[in-house]
């Protein structure tokens, strides 16, 4: 409650989501500065779609969550040139109050580029073990989530 208390306070103090005009800071000039915050986009997707997904069969649930967890890897794959020239990212400076950024340099690239590999392999391996299990669709939906999570600390 506190957490929500504290929102609501920020947008009827007239700070609202974004206090400053200048909200969208970018690293660079580069065609690629939204690139980190839309590696997010998959896992996220996947994991919503996951949640809608009960009714279908075990196959096309596996389908959406590899499919999430592949897309990732080639599009972190493509920021390997733009990050050998320095970071990369996007920085909302008074999204509620605190600030935001996602930026890459080239230790953030090889720890998502590792992460995204590993996170594939648990889903594929996930996908065997959950197939026993009752809740898989709400086990997939926290754990697309909890790699967005994990791409997002990268």
């Amino acid at each position: 409650l506190g957490l929500v208390g504290w929102f609501v306070a920020s947008i009827w103090s007239g700070s609202g989501l974004f206090a400053s005009t200048e909200a969208l800071t970018l690293f660079n000039d580069a065609s690629n500065t939204w690139y980190p915050f839309l590696i997010l986009v998959p896992p996220i997707l996947g994991s919503v779609a996951q949640l809608f997904m009960k009714k279908y069969s075990l196959h096309v649930q596996d389908f959406v969550v590899i499919t999430m967890s592949v897309i990732t890897i080639p599009m972190i794959m493509v920021l390997y040139p733009y990050v050998t020239e320095g970071s990369v990212g996007i920085a909302f400076p008074d999204l509620l109050g605190w600030g935001i950024s996602f930026k890459i340099d080239m230790l953030g690239f090889i720890l998502l580029l590792i992460t995204s590999v590993v996170w594939f392999l648990v889903m594929v391996y996930a996908h065997q073990y959950m197939k026993r299990e009752h809740h898989h669709a709400r086990f997939f939906f926290f754990m697309g989530l909890s790699y967005a999570a994990v791409l997002g600390m990268g």
